[in-house]
């Protein structure tokens, strides 16, 4: 088929196999695939659930574009968490410098900045689900409040009664 170019094919092709095409995209792309043995061979990995590139190898340009901000912007914002856990983390550490009272080890350190990093990512992941003001509100409070309930308990033990 010569008035569609390959590439539009190959760029068509995942929403093919994911069965979200429209009707004439998939006319379109098993009309092309009759004439093109490696498309055939990229619908049947598709279809088959092959994800092994020894099985077939498909163009790198395949991927989605969307997947591909998707996982820039998540690697992005965990480097926030990451460096926002280690600003917090610096408060007692030079607390530390400056008075007796304030007295963290080792430990204290990693398990404070394993919550603080758990926390903030939980947050990021669940509150980009829905674009919507009042449910990112109500996960905010949802994490601060078991952040709050966790560092409660391992500091004087609340549920000692």
């Amino acid at each position: 088929m010569e008035s569609v170019p390959r590439n539009v094919i190959l760029d068509l092709l995942p929403a093919y196999i994911a069965g979200e095409a429209s009707e004439e995209t998939r006319a379109i792309i098993d009309e092309y695939a009759r004439h093109d043995p490696q498309i055939t061979r990229l619908i049947r990995a598709g279809s088959l659930g092959l994800t092994e590139a020894s099985e077939i190898d498909a163009p790198v340009h395949l991927e989605m574009k969307a997947i591909r901000r998707i996982r820039s912007t998540v690697r992005r914002q965990m480097a926030y968490i990451f460096l926002g856990t280690v600003a917090l983390l610096m408060i007692p550490l030079v607390a530390m410098q400056f008075t007796s009272e304030v007295n963290w080890s080792p430990s204290d350190f990693i398990v404070m900045g394993a919550m603080l990093f758990s926390a903030g990512l939980t947050y990021v992941l669940i509150s980009k689900m829905r674009d919507n003001l009042t449910y990112r509100l109500g996960v905010g409070i949802a994490v601060v409040t078991g952040f709050v309930l966790v560092w409660i308990n391992l500091a004087v033990g609340i549920d000692r009664v």
